[in-house]
């Protein structure tokens, strides 16, 4: 998962605001319940494409909540978050 943590992407809950319900739902299937891509897509019936649109938007805005204007792969987590410290 890169540089977007379960930790990160969970404490980010209250950064969902703006999300639409699919996009929160793709982020807590990749995030909290550790999903692949294509098992997303499976299980919502949707294009792998549209899950990983979902997603990208959702990093998004929950850098935009936090104030971070960087786009989702610019973006690089502070440490502390990173490595749970």
């Amino acid at each position: 998962m890169g540089r977007w943590t379960q930790d990160f992407i969970l404490k980010a809950d209250d950064s969902f605001a703006g999300c639409s319900i699919e996009t929160q739902d793709c982020m807590k299937l990749r995030y909290d319940q550790g999903l692949k891509y294509e098992e997303i897509a499976f299980a919502r019936k949707i294009p792998i494409g549209t899950v990983k649109s979902r997603i990208n938007r959702g990093k998004v805005q929950v850098l935009a909540n936090r104030g971070n204007n960087a786009t989702a792969d610019q973006y690089k987590p502070p440490q502390e978050e990173v490595a749970g410290v």
